[in-house]
């Protein structure tokens, strides 16, 4: 009887076995694509349309939004309103609700995202006048440009909250900071910037850590990033 000797080498066997285990930890990854602006005719781009100015200005208006699994944008909802921006807050939430964008997808599977950050900057100079939309709130500009797109919350239809006896002031503005990871994890540290209840802190806190997040992106890849993002709650 013949002998059929084995063609795999022990080297040859442990290179095998390598291989294996990287396609299993490749498989494993997640492949995220965040939401983001396009130009399809019901785009925010398309839809905004900005009064004539009179003087020159350059502000910013950081808003927040959900972004269905069709990429249509709800529940929006803009912060930081003062004296200077204040008068565009209606037609930009005007032109927000509705609008279309590019839905996120998880593994290539549409999802719902429940905390889309963009921000509308407006500016006049002299005679030239216009808005730029960018999908964050700019905390991280300085590291990854204006076109990074910040970190996204999905899969998410609950809302943070806090009892209502520890809100005795009637409204609730209060800003969490936090980091979330390349892989979409949160890091340990959250950190309240406002002085809120701390029941408020601890609910807020939770809600934050158990969620879950596409990452930010720069330059299509993943990168770490801060996110600052604001409870507003009102009785």
């Amino acid at each position: 009887m013949k002998t059929i000797k084995s063609a795999l080498h022990p080297m040859n066997l442990a290179t095998l076995f390598l291989l294996l285990i990287s396609s299993q930890v490749l498989i494993a990854q997640t492949s995220y694509s965040p939401a983001r602006f396009s130009n399809d005719p019901q785009s925010l781009q398309n839809r905004f349309n900005l009064e004539e100015l009179e003087e020159d200005i350059d502000i910013i208006i950081r808003c927040f939004a959900q972004v269905g699994q069709t990429g249509r944008m709800s529940a929006v909802y803009c912060v930081g309103r003062d004296e200077t921006n204040s008068r565009f807050f209606r037609d930009i939430l005007r032109a927000a609700r509705g609008s279309q964008l590019v839905p996120a997808r998880v593994d290539g599977t549409e999802v719902n995202v429940s905390m889309f950050m963009f921000t509308v900057r407006i500016i006049k100079q002299g005679e030239d006048q216009g808005f730029l939309l960018y999908p964050h709130h700019t905390h991280n500009w300085e590291a990854f440009g204006e076109s990074y797109s910040a970190a996204q919350r999905y899969g998410v239809h609950r809302g943070a909250d806090c009892d209502a006896r520890t809100d005795r002031f009637g409204d609730q503005n209060a800003r969490m900071v936090y980091s979330v990871s390349e892989d979409g994890s949160t890091g340990e540290e959250i950190v309240a910037v406002d002085e809120i209840f701390a029941d408020c802190v601890s609910a807020y806190s939770s809600f934050i850590s158990t969620s879950i997040y596409i990452p930010a992106h720069a330059g299509g890849e993943p990168v770490e990033t801060t996110v600052v993002e604001w409870f507003i709650k009102k009785r």
